[in-house]
């Protein structure tokens, strides 16, 4: 997957502007050698993405289960999660399910995470993985953003590759996704839906004919060059 950039349009011409100026400044950072010796101990970050109710956190665990004990998986949400149980005084543990507590909190974690990004476009992937550089194999499970693509990108080059996940609307739906606006045609939701050069592509919608065990193995066999390094 290459660089990312945005199409035409107003909105997404200023997404492009803060984009790019986000890829300079990444650029721009001392490279120290703490952060080669870093990157030296990696092998492999996959990158999932996909919409509301699509089943990442569940091809997460699936990839996490045949990669481990040399992988972990990594909510870039966490430390926001965390973060805002604490200013509100919420449950962080419910915040991580996918119960009807954390959709009722959703809109407002949204907004709250969008005023932490002003100040810091990569904060909650340097807070997601501060301490997991003793792991070789990172599955970030929700990717939302192009910055947060090409934070790892920009940071880690050739050892990220990417996940997209898609289910059919009456499976999403089946598994309680109800639209909700604000929500789901927010950047939150919709941030990533013009990329089209993902590494792989996974359908999972529960049925017979989507082979999700073929669809898994074909990535797996494809990704043995950096995996091989640590099993």
């Amino acid at each position: 997957m290459g660089p990312i950039v945005c199409q035409s349009g107003s909105s997404k011409q200023r997404n492009n502007v803060m984009v790019m100026t986000f890829l300079k400044s990444l650029k721009q950072k001392e490279v120290n050698k703490n952060n080669m010796e870093v990157k030296q101990k990696l092998s492999l970050i996959l990158i999932l993405s996909g919409k509301r109710k699509s089943g990442k956190d569940f091809i997460a665990q699936l990839i996490h289960e045949r990669y481990r004990p040399n992988s972990c998986i990594i909510r870039l949400s966490a430390p926001l999660k965390e973060q805002f149980a604490k200013e509100n005084e919420m449950n962080f543990t419910e915040l991580l399910s996918s119960s009807e507590y954390k959709e009722m909190c959703r809109a407002k974690m949204i907004t709250w995470g969008e005023e932490q990004r002003k100040q810091n476009l990569s904060v909650f992937c340097e807070l997601a993985t501060k301490d997991k550089y003793d792991i070789p194999i990172w599955i970030i499970s929700d990717a939302r953003r192009k910055t947060d693509i090409l934070y790892f990108q920009t940071k880690y080059s050739d050892i990220v590759k990417t996940v997209r996940i898609t289910a059919d609307m009456s499976v999403r739906q089946s598994r309680g996704f109800n639209f909700v606006p604000g929500i789901d045609d927010a950047e939150s939701e919709c941030g990533l839906d013009d990329i089209e050069d993902w590494n792989f592509k996974v359908i999972n919608n529960n049925r017979e004919e989507d082979k999700l065990e073929t669809q898994l193995a074909l990535i797996f066999e494809s990704l043995n060059k950096y995996t091989n390094k640590v099993s």
